[in-house]
């Protein structure tokens, strides 16, 4: 079994991270050759949603509701000698007009160090801490109230270069995701909260600058719904530089997953992957475009799909040196499995940013968005997903010292 959400807080993630804030506090006092490697700011924000609790599409439920936000940011990049220290913090306070229930705060919190020995290995360690409101498309039930998913991280990768052109890799992670929501639907989030623990080792060749290719066995063993699963995985990886304005990543994983002591209607064998090209046709202009296909588990939140086949396309124009606009379009469709139910959705978003870096310090920026959720009725009648559509707008203001 694995440790409780508690422990895999205090003994696995809070000691490490304020162990690496330290190590980021002391190792900065003692390294020069970079004389200011900190930047810590303010950002203020304000929106308007027109659907903020997310409910039913056509319900008397929908409302529209303004917020307020105020937040802290704060960061370093430090190099030492042969190693490189950094962290990262982002702490806001959200504020609604009239739906004062789903006032929160969220964070993310990060810390970790790249290391290099005089040999040929060099690794990286990461911690991280987050939370946030929990993303309406990933839920069955519409924001009676707020729902708040709390993430922790701690990861180790190491690399041994075996030759020129052949190196050996590992990873070991472990992941943690829980849910505070009202109490009539805890048990539900409780079904979903995750523990994960994931080992990988492989081979990476890189027989040209422009060419890596990778193999690698993975295993993960993990606790959903108070249910034990095993997933193992051989990775297949490769990244393209085929030009230079053009890039391409990829990862086909051939997989199993099955359960301890049951035969979980989510246990599954097949391919899953990810495919990414990026393309810069101009020094203006960026086009970034993602296909996937995954887990329920694998989610950032976690989520109770089977598999999440999602597209994204984003594309940013640097109109002047001080002025960027980014639209960004994704759609993902979902299997969902609830023993005996089953059925499917599929969430469609759209948005339109453009940022003004003003001076060094200030940056201005605005948002409009399009979120739409559509799922088969006899989907909506089993209450797996429901239909939902918003629209909203925001600005904010970030002044950062650096």
């Amino acid at each position: 079994m694995l440790p409780r959400p508690s422990l895999v807080t205090d003994r696995v993630l809070v000691r490490p991270l304020v162990a690496a804030m330290a190590l980021l506090a002391v190792g900065a006092v003692f390294a020069d050759d970079d004389p200011n490697p900190y930047y810590i700011g303010a950002v203020a924000e304000y929106g308007h949603d027109s659907n903020v609790k997310q409910a039913r599409k056509g319900s008397a439920d929908v409302t529209a509701d303004s917020y307020t936000g105020l937040g802290l940011v704060a960061g370093l990049d430090q190099p030492i000698s042969r190693q490189r220290l950094f962290a990262s913090a982002k702490v806001n306070s959200r504020r609604y007009q009239d739906v004062s229930e789903l006032n929160h705060v969220s964070y993310d919190l990060a810390a970790g160090i790249d290391w290099a020995t005089v040999e040929r290995l060099t690794g990286t360690f990461n911690v991280a801490l987050n939370q946030d409101l929990r993303d309406p498309k990933l839920d069955r039930f519409p924001l009676a109230d707020k729902v708040l998913v709390n993430g922790q991280s701690v990861s180790l990768r190491a690399q041994y270069g075996l030759v020129s052109l052949l190196s050996l890799e590992g990873t070991l992670s472990h992941s943690n995701i829980d849910y505070s929501a009202p109490t009539i639907v805890q048990p539900y989030y409780n079904t979903l909260a995750i523990r994960q623990d994931s080992a990988s080792i492989g081979l990476k060749y890189r027989p040209s600058g422009a060419l890596t290719l990778g193999t690698a066995l993975r295993f993960n063993r993990g606790t959903q719904d108070n249910k034990d699963y095993n997933r193992r995985d051989i990775d297949f990886t490769g990244y393209w530089v085929a030009s230079g304005q053009s890039a391409v990543t990829g990862r086909i994983s051939l997989g199993k997953q099955t359960y301890d002591n049951t035969n979980s209607a989510l246990a599954w064998s097949g391919a899953t992957g990810s495919l990414a090209w990026s393309y810069r046709p101009t020094g203006k202009l960026t086009f970034d475009t993602s296909l996937s296909r995954d887990t329920g588990t694998s989610s950032d939140q976690g989520d109770n799909s089977k598999f999440t086949s999602a597209l994204s396309v984003k594309a940013t124009y640097a109109a002047t040196a001080k002025i960027r606009m980014t639209a960004a379009a994704r759609y993902a469709r979902r299997t969902i499995v609830e023993p005996p139910l089953s059925g499917s959705d599929a969430s469609k978003s759209l948005s339109l940013t453009t940022s003004y870096q003003a001076t060094r310090n200030w940056l201005l920026s605005c948002n409009v968005a399009r979120n739409t959720r559509g799922a088969p009725s006899d989907t909506v009648a089993t209450d797996l997903s429901y239909r939902y559509a918003s629209n909203a707008v925001g600005c904010s203001a970030q002044f950062v010292i650096q």
